[in-house]
């Protein structure tokens, strides 16, 4: 299954905790990102076994020439926002809407590459006695 979210991708954040409480600064971010979600699954049940994920984040090129923009097409980006908290978003967003739980994903791969069209591109494999 393969799911592609456009725009920029998103890096999950810390709760915010103040005057005694606690609360997401991302609340209405998540949910726009799940109704995304929802709609490119369709009515199809969630995922309940062991799980492969492949996640491309296709990052915004920075403001250069643009010959060195053609010259990042592609190529890794190794500056924030940092991998591991891009990938705690997607799982987080995808939990109860593609799979049951984030902990079904047993295996992970992933990259930021630059390109000219942000977006968050998602497969999703379910895998037989630990093989794809």
């Amino acid at each position: 299954m393969e799911y592609i979210i456009v725009g920029d991708p998103i890096p999950l954040s810390r709760a915010r905790h103040g005057n005694g409480k606690t609360w997401d600064p991302q609340k209405q971010l998540k949910l726009h990102w799940k109704l995304m979600l929802e709609d490119q699954h369709k009515d199809k049940p969630l995922l309940t076994g062991p799980l492969h994920m492949e996640i491309v984040f296709f990052m915004a090129k920075p403001q250069t020439s643009m010959k060195r923009k053609l010259e990042l097409d592609g190529k890794p980006q190794f500056y924030k926002p940092d991998l591991d908290n891009l990938i705690k978003w997607v799982c987080d967003c995808s939990s109860n809407v593609l799979f049951k739980d984030d902990a079904l994903v047993a295996s992970l791969e992933c990259r930021k590459v630059y390109d000219d069209q942000p977006r968050t591109y998602i497969k999703i494999i379910e895998m037989n006695n630990g093989k794809s």
